[in-house]
C-alpha cells in the first residue's frame, strides 16, 4: 500500500506538471501567433448610438488626427478581440435568385483606411477609396444600388475563386426578406485571413463593406510609439468637447486580448499550485517510505558492508528500487496527461503544435526522478555510512 500511494502521488505530480506546461505553452502560442494585423498601441472606444454617425465621427477623426502623437483614427462595426457576430447573405451575380444559392457570410463594416491602419496584407486588387465609404441604400424606387466589397481569402475560396479571380466579380446582397432589393457589390480587393477574435474561434469568411449607422460604432486610435499620456489626454478632452455629457470610455487593444485568455491564465496558476502541492506530498511520502525501507534493511546493509560493498553500492541499491516506482508513475501519468490536455486543447480552434510541448513529458518525468533521488540520497547515504557493527547488533 505504501508503494501504491507513492506511485499514485508521483503520477499526479507528473501529470499536473505536464498540464501546467501545456497551458503555458498554449498561452505563449496565442500571444505570439501572427494575427494578420498590428494590434499594438491601439486605443479603442465606442461612439454613442443616439448621435448621427457621420456628424459625430468625422469631426472627431479630424480633431484627433491633428495631434502629433495620434497616427490615424478609423471606424469599424467591431474591433479586433470581439466576436464578429454580424452577418449577411450573398450570392454571385447571375445566379438564380433562390435562398439555396445565398451564402451566409460574416459582415464587417469598415472605414476606407481601416486596412492600412491595422496593416492587413492585401493579396489582390486594392483597398477601399474614400468615395466608396458612402453608398445609396436600395428602396422601392431604386431596388438595386451599387457598392464595393473586400473579401478575406476564406470568403473568396467559399465562392470558388482565387484572390486574383475574385477581383472584379460582383456579389449580390439581398437587403430584405422578399429578396426584391439588393446591393450589387463589386469586389475591389482580397486580403489575408486574420484572427479577428481569440484562438477559440475559427476564422470566418468575411465581407468587408462601407460603414453603416445600423451596425456597431467602434473607433480605433493608433498612437505613436513612446509616452501616450499626451495623446490620451487629447483624446479625452476632444471627446468631452465634441460629445458632451457622454463619458469617454476607452481601452487598449492589447488589454482586450489579454482578457480573452484570463480564464486560461487562472487555470495555469491553479495547475501550478496543485502541482507544487502534489510534489511536496509525494516527496514526503517517498521520504517516509525510504526511511521505513532503510530501517527494515539495516542488517542487510551491515552484512553487505562487511562483505565489501562500498557506500556508493549501497546508495545505488536503495535508489534503484525507488527509481522503478517513479518510472512506473511516469508510465501511468503520461497517457493521463496527454489525453486530458488533448481534451482541454479542443477549446481552441488553433492549437500549439505538438512539437512545441512534447518535450514537457520528459522534463516532468526527469524532474520527478531528480526529486526522488535527492529525497532518497540523504537517507540512503546515512544508512550506508553507518558502522557495520551497529547494523549487525540491530535487533
Amino acid at each position: 500500500m505504501r508503494r501504491v500511494l507513492v506511485v499514485f502521488q508521483f503520477a499526479m505530480s507528473i501529470a499536473l506538471l505536464i498540464a501546467t506546461g501545456i497551458v503555458i505553452t498554449q498561452m505563449q502560442y496565442a500571444r505570439n501567433i501572427d494575427l494578420g494585423y498590428d494590434k499594438a498601441r491601439n486605443l479603442t472606444s465606442n461612439l454613442p448610438f443616439f448621435l448621427p454617425l457621420w456628424e459625430t465621427y468625422e469631426p472627431l477623426k479630424i480633431e484627433l488626427e491633428s495631434h502629433p502623437d495620434i497616427l490615424s483614427v478609423v471606424y469599424s462595426s467591431r474591433v479586433p478581440s470581439m466576436q464578429n457576430l454580424d452577418g449577411s447573405g450573398y450570392l454571385k451575380a447571375g445566379d438564380t435568385m433562390d435562398r439555396d444559392n445565398v451564402a451566409a457570410m460574416a459582415d464587417l463594416k469598415v472605414d476606407y483606411q481601416w486596412f492600412e491602419h491595422y496593416g492587413v496584407n492585401l493579396l489582390a486588387g486594392r483597398y477601399f477609396r474614400e468615395n466608396e465609404r458612402k453608398i445609396e441604400m436600395p428602396s422601392e424606387d431604386i431596388p438595386i444600388t451599387l457598392g464595393s466589397a473586400i473579401l478575406n481569402e476564406k470568403a473568396a475560396k467559399r465562392f470558388g475563386w482565387t484572390p486574383q479571380e475574385a477581383v472584379g466579380q460582383v456579389l449580390r446582397q439581398p437587403m430584405n426578406r422578399d429578396m426584391t432589393m439588393f446591393v450589387d457589390r463589386t469586389i475591389v480587393g482580397v486580403v489575408e485571413d486574420v484572427h479577428f477574435s481569440s484562438l477559440h474561434d475559427e476564422i470566418k469568411a468575411t465581407v468587408f463593406a462601407e460603414p453603416n449607422p445600423r451596425y456597431g460604432r467602434s473607433i480605433s486610435v493608433k498612437l505613436a510609439a513612446g509616452d501616450h499620456s499626451l495623446a490620451i489626454d487629447h483624446f479625452e478632452k476632444t471627446w468631452q468637447r465634441l460629445i458632451p455629457g457622454e463619458p469617454a470610455q476607452w481601452q487598449f487593444l492589447d488589454d482586450r486580448f489579454d482578457a480573452l485568455y484570463r480564464s486560461e491564465e487562472r487555470q495555469a496558476q491553479l495547475f501550478g499550485m496543485f502541482a507544487a502541492l502534489a510534489v511536496m506530498v509525494a516527496t514526503l511520502g517517498l521520504f517516509g517510505l525510504a526511511s521505513f525501507t532503510t530501517e527494515r534493511r539495516t542488517k542487510e546493509i551491515g552484512i553487505r558492508k562487511v562483505m565489501g560493498a562500498k557506500v556508493s553500492d549501497i546508495v545505488m541499491l536503495l535508489t534503484t528500487d525507488f527509481t522503478k516506482l517513479v518510472l512506473l508513475a511516469n508510465v501511468l501519468a503520461w497517457p493521463v496527461a496527454y489525453f486530458g490536455m488533448q481534451d482541454w486543447l479542443t477549446r481552441f480552434v488553433y492549437q500549439a503544435p505538438i512539437t512545441e510541448w512534447w518535450w514537457l513529458f520528459f522534463v516532468a518525468g526527469a524532474t520527478a526522478l531528480v526529486i526522488a533521488w535527492l529525497t532518497i540520497a540523504a537517507q540512503a547515504t546515512r544508512a550506508a555510512m553507518s558502522r557495520p557493527v551497529l547494523a549487525l547488533r540491530y535487533e
